[in-house]
């Protein structure tokens, strides 16, 4: 109802005639159309813009701020004919082309290089052949299912945005609400076998609270795992080339010691293994004991040796934290003296780069490899704590000298005191009376 009310008031505030103004714009024909086959679109807009329900006047109040209406397409760009369908009416007009035609209609332009190149070269060429072989379009093409997504699903027809536009349905901040707007719906996905709380557990994830809490729009959201037009299934063996396009360092790690091949053998799924998929949890050092008890005791005996380097790693992990701490507390309180230690400090950020290194090694599976960043990390506090100690060593040897220095003051004054007394004493009594 507020909707309504929003739009008409648009429509009597003058909106209407913003939009006649801009006739020639929505009313040119598509690219490589018949000339003159597009009407005027001052009827489209007159018309819609004098109808009261939503449905048929919205349409005309958003189009102008559409990427397709801002470039000069119009009405019946979309709506005069489709690929391989003959017109629906004399006029050339086509109310709603159906869920099978969707992506024939959209692909008509963005699969055509020449109407791309001439638009928008930046955009890839494949995003309907990329649909059809994804989860929505094999269901859609196979089964008939006409509960999955499509184009006009995941981008609103007539208001489509740029990507970087804030109110887009596929800015990174808005993806996730725009893909639970089926995937969110119990009713929808229960009869499909599909879980439908994965936006919930995305915002609860370490991700999501990238995303939406600290407001890092370049955290990943739905489509960075899953794609765009060739949203992949859940049902992968291995992730873990997935999770490398942003975690780098420990995919190639997870890849050279072998483990992928044993996941997969395992039906562990990768990393999801340890980290889960949605609702993934900051990863902490305390995640390596747990690990070991969920997931390496599913292959590894506890008399296992190599099923006990986690607990090694967690403790060589825990040894280099335990120096970095001591080190930054010796170095602040040669600090609170007034000692020059700011060189110090800074060299002790390699201390957490090789904390930050040896905690990607985990990756490795392989406790010896730990073990060489943190030693990095090691010989990085022990300088640290060295030069703590040298100011510490010079502080007190500023205080000796200091009190060294103030003594012998002490003394020449007293000195000097005394040797006033003394001529003082010297000098005969009536000097002062010839004076």
């Amino acid at each position: 109802m507020a909707k309504t009310r929003l739009l008409r008031h648009a429509r009597a505030t003058g909106l209407a005639a913003s939009l006649l103004v801009g006739q020639s714009i929505v009313g040119l024909a598509a690219p490589g159309s018949v000339a003159g086959q597009d009407s005027p679109a001052q009827p489209c807009i007159d018309c819609h813009l004098r109808q009261d329900e939503p449905r048929l006047l919205e349409p005309a109040v958003t189009f102008l701020d559409d990427v397709h209406g801002s470039l000069g397409l119009g009405c019946l760009s979309c709506h005069g004919r489709l690929p391989g369908r003959e017109i629906a009416m004399e006029s050339g007009f086509l109310s709603k082309p159906s869920r099978r035609e969707v992506a024939g209609l959209c692909g008509s332009c963005h699969s055509s290089s020449d109407v791309m190149s001439e638009y928008n070269p930046t955009l890839p060429r494949d995003q309907e052949s990329e649909y059809w072989t994804s989860a929505h379009g094999r269901r859609l093409m196979e089964n008939d299912d006409q509960g999955v997504a499509t184009c006009t699903d995941c981008h609103a027809p007539h208001n489509i945005r740029s990507p970087s536009d804030p109110n887009s349905t596929v800015h990174p901040l808005n993806v996730a609400d725009t893909c639970a707007t089926c995937h969110g719906d119990r009713a929808l996905m229960e009869p499909r076998n599909h879980s439908w709380n994965e936006a919930d557990d995305f915002r609860e994830g370490v991700h999501g609270v990238m995303l939406y809490e600290e407001g890092d729009v370049s955290a990943p959201t739905c489509n960075d795992c899953h794609g765009n037009h060739g949203a992949a299934p859940p049902g992968l063996s291995s992730i873990h080339a997935v999770c490398g396009q942003c975690h780098g360092r420990m995919d190639e790690l997870f890849r050279e010691n072998q483990h992928d091949r044993y996941f997969t053998e395992a039906g562990l799924g990768g990393c999801t293994a340890c980290h889960g998929n949605h609702d993934i949890p900051s990863p902490t050092d305390e995640l390596l004991a747990e690990a070991q008890q969920d997931v390496c005791r599913s292959c590894h005996t506890e008399s296992d040796p190599v099923g006990s380097d986690f607990t090694l790693m967690a403790r060589l992990l825990d040894s280099l934290i335990t120096s970095t701490q001591s080190a930054e507390a010796a170095l602040e309180q040669a600090e609170s003296l007034g000692m020059e230690v700011s060189q110090a400090f800074f060299d002790l950020e390699e201390a957490q780069t090789a904390l930050t290194l040896a905690r990607a090694s985990v990756h490795s599976f392989n406790a010896e490899t730990v073990a060489s960043d943190i030693e990095d990390g090691i010989q990085a506090t022990d300088t640290a704590q060295s030069r703590a100690l040298r100011a510490f060593g010079e502080h007190r040897t500023r205080r000796v000298g200091l009190a060294i220095t103030a003594a012998i003051i002490a003394l020449l004054v007293l000195g000097l005191l005394l040797r006033i007394r003394d001529l003082d004493r010297a000098l005969p009594p009536d000097v002062g009376d010839h004076a």
